[in-house]
């Protein structure tokens, strides 16, 4: 996946509990590369970034007479440190709408994770977390927010003896009355594989990944 990482895409890992999302988001990492500055935000510090430029920052809650410091608090303080990648743990809330706000403003340079049972329900938790901020804005509109600023959905399962990556989704676009627009591609299909490619057509990538058969 070195394409969708070494570009500033916006990307989300989606998954159950105990999946994967974090060893995923640690490999994901390897691929970003050594000159950017990264900053990672995390609830409890789980993601290791092996890389020179990295800002580390942990939620604590409020305990002995400290202020609480939030998710939220915490990515409000992220643009003052001009990062080229913002790296979060676990979109659990309504921190939801302040990522949504960064990739709005320039920051598509993210990663980070939620659970859910699909790469679809990946998209409604996050739809869901964004409300619960509170914050008065049109349903269709925070959609079609998180469709321009998502560019990858990566759902990982989980079975007996293994876990792999089932879907891999490009968000394209949202389109009222026909949902987003996407093209999903599922690795375990017969005679099907992938390979990660860019396709610059005016500075622009136009592909992520690419079907191929055997």
């Amino acid at each position: 996946m070195f394409p969708i990482v070494s570009r500033p895409f916006a990307e989300r890992a989606t998954a159950a509990d105990l999946s994967g999302k974090t060893t995923l988001a640690n490999i994901l990492t390897e691929f970003i590369p050594d000159h950017e500055r990264n900053v990672l935000i995390e609830d409890t510090a789980e993601i290791r970034i092996h890389k020179e430029n990295v800002l580390r920052f942990e939620a604590r809650r409020e305990q002995n007479g400290l202020q609480a410091v939030t998710i939220r608090d915490l990515l409000k303080a992220t643009l003052r440190h001009w990062p080229d990648r913002i790296i979060l743990g676990e979109i659990r809330g309504d921190e939801a709408f302040d990522l949504l706000q960064l990739l709005n403003t320039g920051h598509s340079g993210t990663l980070s994770t939620v659970h859910a049972n699909s790469a679809g329900q990946g998209i409604s938790r996050f739809t869901t977390c964004v409300l619960q901020s509170g914050i008065e804005m049109p349903y269709r509109a925070i959609k079609t927010n998180i469709a321009d600023s998502l560019d990858v959905i990566v759902q990982i399962e989980r079975r007996p003896g293994k876990r792999f990556v089932s879907q891999v989704v490009e968000i394209v676009g949202y389109k009222s009355g026909d949902g987003y627009l996407s093209s999903t591609f599922h690795p375990l299909l017969p005679g099907c594989s992938f390979r990660c490619c860019c396709d610059f057509r005016g500075g622009v990538t136009t592909r992520i990944l690419r079907r191929t058969y055997r």
